[in-house]
């Protein structure tokens, strides 16, 4: 799989954003650059991140991304969606194939991924606990937010992290 990330900058906010394929449903995977104050809806993921070059992460069918006109929920499953164990290791091996891809070229310390429902939310939880091989070296901090829908991914660039 080549990967392209295009960038976009919207007055200081910065995006990195590709697009991928999962059984015949296309994705765009987004990585939003964070700027001070973004991240101080919780303290716990502002005293982790304070300093560090961090982004934000999140995915979507690419309908809904590049629909400037969309007004519903952004991160809609596919139509008819039946999501198989098959179908869901294969979305979780393309979103690790981005990450690092990401990782490799922009070189952040940290990710952020906040799950919008709870489905999102327990993918991402089992994302966190089974980690593909080049990811060992990642640290995820899981349940953090109001509502435990906040997941941190320290990268190996990060030495040091107090909790």
């Amino acid at each position: 799989m080549s990967i392209v990330f295009q960038e976009f900058q919207d007055d200081e906010l910065v995006y990195q954003y590709a697009d991928f394929d999962v059984d015949n449903t296309s994705y765009t995977i987004a990585f939003t650059k964070m700027l001070e104050g973004m991240l101080d809806f919780d303290e716990m993921i502002l005293r982790i991140t304070q300093g560090k070059l961090t982004y934000s992460i999140e995915f979507t069918l690419s309908e809904i991304y590049y629909d400037e006109n969309y007004r519903g929920e952004l991160y809609l499953p596919p139509k008819n969606h039946r999501f198989t164990k098959s179908k869901y290791e294969a979305l979780k091996t393309q979103l690790f194939s981005l990450i690092f891809a990401h990782y490799q070229r922009y070189n952040p310390e940290c990710y952020l991924i906040v799950a919008d429902r709870l489905s999102l939310q327990k993918m991402y939880q089992k994302m966190c606990e089974f980690r593909s091989e080049q990811f060992i070296r990642f640290k995820p901090i899981m349940g953090l937010g109001q509502n435990g829908e906040c997941f941190l991914i320290l990268t190996p660039t990060v030495q040091e992290v107090i909790c």
